[in-house]
């Protein structure tokens, strides 16, 4: 009964080392999808179409990730891994401007619907069935569909506009049949765009944060 344990253990744990480590050259495909918040710098933002605000409030909108993974090993600890994601950025600004005697309250929130492409420098450490990983990289993203709560008068339209920036995350991995289940924290902090859109206060930095489960399948 003992050599029966014994064996049985191999079996079931020898495959789940194989697999944990990540031989050089060796592919994983599959899919990323996590819950976000989005959110503006607040040093950016003076005023709004030409109207100087006061009383400025920013804060987060809720918004998502979805999309496909590609990882390549480049050894048992590191690999490279590029994604192709729908993300959404945004923000809320919340103030008041004079309008001839009377402070009138504005409140915009913003949303912009990107096709983001993430190139990633992946390190995993650990061994057997959980492991941890920290990753970090660029990416460049394409506003496909965009919202505002004021209407394009004082908001421009940002469809069709490129951003660029750095993004970074920390999570587990664990071996569950064929691949691995993908538990994630993502940081995404925009350095630039094509968008000029001006608040009066400068560049406006968009930033990304929430948490994502993903799969990846082993080849």
């Amino acid at each position: 009964m003992s050599r029966l344990l014994i064996v049985g253990c191999f079996c079931l744990g020898f495959p789940a080392l194989v697999l944990g480590q990540s031989l050089p050259g060796r592919w994983a495909l599959g899919i990323r999808t996590g819950v976000t918040v989005a959110g503006v710098n607040r040093s950016a933002i003076r005023s709004v179409g030409g109207l100087s605000l006061s009383d400025i409030r920013t804060a987060s909108v809720e918004t998502f990730q979805l999309g496909l993974v590609a990882n390549r090993a480049l050894s048992r600890r590191f690999s490279v891994q590029s994604e192709l994601l729908y993300s959404v950025y945004g923000g809320k600004v919340e103030g008041s401007v004079q309008v001839s005697t009377v402070r009138v309250p504005i409140d915009v929130s913003i949303t912009i619907g990107t096709i983001e492409l993430p190139l990633l420098l992946k390190a995993s450490f650990g061994r057997g069935r959980w492991r941890g990983f920290v990753n970090g990289g660029a990416f460049g993203a394409y506003s496909v569909n965009y919202t505002n709560t004021l209407g394009t008068t004082l908001v421009p339209d940002l469809t069709r506009k490129l951003f660029y920036g750095l993004t970074g995350g920390v999570g587990l991995s664990v071996l569950l049949g064929p691949g691995q289940l993908l538990l994630e924290s993502r940081y995404n902090y925009s350095l630039g765009d094509n968008a000029r859109l001006d608040f009066g206060g400068g560049r406006l930095h968009y930033q990304v944060a929430g948490g994502s489960l993903g799969y990846l399948i082993l080849f």
